[in-house]
């Protein structure tokens, strides 16, 4: 979740206000209790943080980058204070959630961010803080890009002595993200006591040049 400039530049901040909530969060939540407390990792620009809020959740919301901090700042300030808003809305690390007490959230979503660790230290250090901040029983909605991932028609090179990072899978062909299969995600996820609730699966969308491959998981905390 490093800072850089792409995150900051205006043009792709609205670009990420005007996205949909995620396909698979609107119907988990369908039935949840409405006291439920949920921390959005990676925000961006709140298309999810919004959604929550609109539905009445006890939310709470974090990303690297200022300016997408600052935009969902802007829009949960119609259902708050902006005061409360920035409270709310958090910018930092998701491998530090030191602002937050064990066991406090019935589900934290996490949706395209863990893969943006620039080493696998990081990428464990980010699952072992959302697992920590969970309530038992809690659960974490995951996707992130898969090993395969190749949207600009390349092949993600392996970076040599680095588990799991690779290079040349994103618009900046040196820009290091660590990426797992389904079975790794699995592994890594049990050893912070979370479990898959539902079968993780890997999906792969056609782009113009190659295709998006994904590892969507649904973990719950023993």
């Amino acid at each position: 979740m490093k800072q850089d400039s792409f995150w900051e530049n205006p043009e792709v901040v609205e670009r990420f206000v005007r996205r949909e909530p995620d396909h698979r969060l609107v119907p988990l939540l369908a039935t949840a209790p409405k006291n439920w407390k949920i921390l959005d990792i990676g925000c961006a620009a709140g298309r999810n943080t919004v959604f929550l809020a609109e539905q009445g959740f006890d939310v709470f919301a974090l990303d690297a980058s200022k300016a997408m901090v600052e935009k969902t700042r802007e829009r949960l300030s119609v259902f708050m204070s902006y005061e409360e808003a920035r409270q709310r809305v958090i910018q930092g690390q998701m491998q530090n959630l030191s602002m937050f007490e064990d066991k406090v959230f019935e589900l934290v979503v996490a949706l395209g961010v863990y893969q943006d660790a620039e080493s696998f230290e990081i990428w464990q250090q980010a699952v072992t803080e959302s697992a920590r901040v969970l309530k038992r029983g809690g659960l974490c909605l995951v996707a992130q890009f898969a090993p395969d991932h190749q949207p600009h028609g390349k092949q993600a090179r392996a970076v040599e002595g680095e588990p799991h990072v690779f290079v040349g899978a994103s618009r900046d062909d040196e820009r290091r993200l660590t990426l797992l299969d389904a079975s790794e995600m699995d592994k890594e996820f049990a050893r912070v006591g979370l479990f898959p609730k539902t079968a993780t699966e890997q999906v792969q969308r056609t782009t113009e040049k190659g295709f998006r491959s994904t590892v969507n998981g649904l973990y719950q905390k023993s």
